[in-house]
């Protein structure tokens, strides 16, 4: 009477991707045979599932379908250093036989690590966030190691620490002087850090780097609006973390309105006499407008477009602190024998609708 567990997920693992784990027994040639998998989050029992034996004396389930409904993503925080929240999850197996079937010996998994991402599945069977990522790369695709913003708004960075103690900083730069340096140690499995210049206490500050124990720096550069018009679009990435990009070509604001109302008649009595009144005819009481907003790129390069696809897959943006909701996206681009020259346009539409007085 035996149960083992013959694999798990890996060490850190996205929550909705699959989750699966494999087992097995040798006493499946019993009578009504089949394994009874409970499932645990942080040592709670959150499921409980049947799967009978599937190859020679393996059977295996995934428990992501229970995982993902219990674990939020981090979000966009106006704090300096914020942490992603992660799961620890586990199952127990039992083995359950016999002509009145019952549960039999049973064997406990190891604890994987998890939390709100869901990364492509070409890539998921490969990838090892523990050996990759774990303070080596910050949860981002930008593929130059720098974000642009303007000056005053956020800008975020996500770190997949593991357990400890991990030392963070920001070094805050001009061209000709170091301003100072903004750092902390922090026991977050995962940290966001927001890298804000203001939030942080310089507002002069052209360009900041951000480290995580001085591996993995990654710059900031800020930028000073003069008459261009800057929007910052921020997105939840694959990985569960806020990413952004800046457009600063132009924008483009408009609305869609839908009335309701009534028709008033064309005549009507005023005592004894029916008289006509040009007050007649159709009557609104309240306009109620979707409120858009269309943003545009610069040219950009290739790397950069093929790293902005990702907002179309995001559920999540906002424009400076506002959440909006995306509509479409487009991009040109326009290749010659010596330059690829892209242009992106992101449209979107305000999650609350604007309405007029009723009258």
């Amino acid at each position: 009477m035996a149960v083992t567990i013959q694999s798990t997920p890996k060490e850190y693992s996205p929550s909705d991707n699959p989750l699966t784990y494999t087992f097995s027994s040798d006493q499946t040639a019993q009578a009504n045979f089949s394994f009874v998998i409970e499932t645990y989050f942080n040592t709670v029992k959150v499921g409980e599932d049947r799967v009978f034996v599937e190859s020679f004396s393996y059977g295996h389930i995934d428990i992501s379908s229970h995982i993902k409904p219990l674990i939020s993503a981090g979000g966009k925080l106006l704090t300096v250093i914020n942490e992603i929240p992660v799961g620890s999850i586990n199952i127990k197996v039992y083995e359950s036989y016999g002509t009145t079937p019952t549960l039999q010996a049973n064997s406990t998994s190891g604890v994987t690590k998890v939390w709100k991402a869901c990364i492509a599945q070409e890539r998921f069977i490969t990838e090892d966030f523990d050996t990759t990522y774990k303070q080596i790369k910050w949860l981002t695709n930008q593929p130059n190691d720098t974000f642009k913003v303007p000056v005053g708004n956020d800008v975020y960075l996500t770190m997949l620490n593991g357990v400890g103690t991990t030392h963070w900083k920001i070094d805050y730069k001009t061209a000709v002087a170091s301003l100072g340096t903004v750092e902390a140690d922090t026991t977050f499995e995962i940290m966001q850090i927001n890298a804000n210049s203001v939030l942080n206490g310089f507002p002069t500050a052209t360009y900041a780097i951000v480290s995580n124990d001085d591996d993995a720096p990654f710059r900031i550069d800020f930028l000073t609006e003069n008459c261009e018009t800057f929007n910052v679009v921020y997105w939840v990435n694959e990985y569960g973390a806020i990413d952004q990009y800046t457009f600063d070509h132009s924008e483009e604001s408009s609305g869609t309105s839908v009335s309701e109302g009534y028709s008033r008649a064309f005549g009507a009595w005023s005592g004894t006499n029916f008289n006509y009144t040009s007050s007649a005819g159709q009557r609104n009481n309240i306009v109620t407008t979707t409120r858009k907003i269309t943003l545009n790129s610069g040219y950009m390069s290739s790397l950069t477009q093929n790293w902005l696809n990702e907002v179309v897959q995001s559920p999540r943006h906002w424009i400076y602190l506002l959440p909006w909701t995306l509509t479409n996206a487009s991009f040109t681009d326009e290749d010659d024998r010596f330059e690829d020259l892209i242009s992106y346009s992101l449209s979107f539409n305000h999650i609350f609708l604007k309405d007029s007085p009723t009258v």
